[in-house]
């Protein structure tokens, strides 16, 4: 089995998925995998890409204590000098998406006839947009609800090491739109410049506020004679609770209320662009002895706070969510990703065990 899942991994790393490209013969090649079994396409009408619905040996209507696998299908998308192509060396799989999360992904292809043999329902669930907005999750949820199908549990195949995650922060992701004055390059007087007033914006975050907040994307409409009169942040806010987050961010508004009030004719808005809910360990004792039982540790609630997945989502559905999937989180989002093939012999009698007693 253990040769096939590699055969399997590679596979998938050479169907390239990410955003502003297709993920059209990725699903193919899944539903292909997964003939003979109920599979359904959700079209996401933002993105204009499918979310994947497989149902192991049951139908997507009306199922009490369904287990759901959770994984999806994108990947980051890649800078222009990495190696996204598979290859195997040291006992290793290298390529884009091997550990996130085409290892998962490829583990549930290999264990097809051992779901098949587990007499209760199963549910894969591939979303098409994790890496980019999440935006998919709507129309998940809505297609869970409509169809009355109860989750008795829901594992999230994202990397934690062969370790169950049961908490992380929540994460949003908060544009700001800088207007300013534009000016020629030799009169910068006659100008508000908005470069400027958004780093300024960048300094007092990271100096001033005590949560996780990144500067992840900036751009604006400057040229090499032109001052800019307008530019984007996009910030990407990691918080532990509601209350936390809106402490912190209330300085970030004074802050912004007072220069606003400061620069005469300076606008500055913010809204919210993606949000990933806080994922709470709030996991039925039930659960966590099963985890036990299988020995499957948990992973250090610290480290696994400052990161974001899906399981956020499908708690508020299910509290005995856990993220639980082979490969170094280390690893993901750069260049020279890879999985260690033991990871992979080792996760996949771990999940095969999990799912028979769950």
């Amino acid at each position: 089995m253990i040769k096939h899942v590699k055969e399997i991994l590679k596979e998938l790393i050479g169907f390239q998925f990410y955003e502003g490209v297709s993920g059209v013969r990725l699903r193919e090649y899944l539903k292909k995998s997964f003939v003979g079994c109920h599979v359904e396409e959700i079209r996401n009408p933002r993105t204009r890409q499918s979310h994947l619905v497989i149902a192991i040996d049951c139908k997507l209507k009306n199922l009490e204590s369904a287990i759901i696998l959770s994984g999806h299908m994108d990947t980051i998308v890649p800078q222009p000098a990495w190696d996204v192509l598979p290859i195997e060396k040291d006992g290793k799989i290298f390529g884009l998406g091997a550990v996130d999360m085409r290892g998962f992904i490829a583990c549930l292809v290999a264990l097809k006839q051992e779901l098949l043999m587990i007499p209760k329902p199963i549910i894969i669930v591939l979303s098409s947009d994790e890496e980019s907005t999440a935006f998919g999750m709507p129309e998940l949820y809505e297609f869970i609800g409509k169809r009355n199908i109860k989750a008795k549990a829901i594992i999230v195949g994202e990397p934690r090491g062969c370790k169950a995650s049961v908490y992380h922060n929540g994460f949003i992701v908060k544009k700001v739109v800088v207007t300013g004055r534009s000016s020629h390059i030799g009169l910068p007087h006659l100008a508000i410049n908005a470069v400027s007033i958004a780093s300024e914006l960048i300094q007092f975050i990271q100096k001033d506020v005590a949560i996780v907040i990144t500067p992840v994307q900036i751009s604006s409409n400057g040229g090499d004679a032109t001052i800019p009169d307008v530019c984007e942040i996009k910030f990407s806010v990691s918080y532990p609770d509601a209350l936390v987050l809106k402490s912190e961010w209330d300085k970030i508004a004074l802050y912004i209320e007072g220069k606003i009030k400061q620069v005469n004719g300076l606008e500055i808005e913010v809204s919210d662009y993606a949000h990933f809910p806080l994922f709470k360990d709030c996991q039925s004792a039930q659960l966590l002895g099963k985890l036990e039982q299988v020995g499957i540790e948990l992973f250090d609630k610290k480290e696994g706070s400052l990161t974001c997945t899906e399981a956020s989502f499908f708690s508020q559905i299910c509290k005995d969510t856990i993220i639980f999937g082979p490969g170094d989180r280390a690893l993901c989002h750069k260049q020279g990703e890879y999985i260690e093939i033991s990871q992979l012999e080792e996760y996949i009698p771990k999940l095969l065990h999990l799912l028979k007693i769950l």
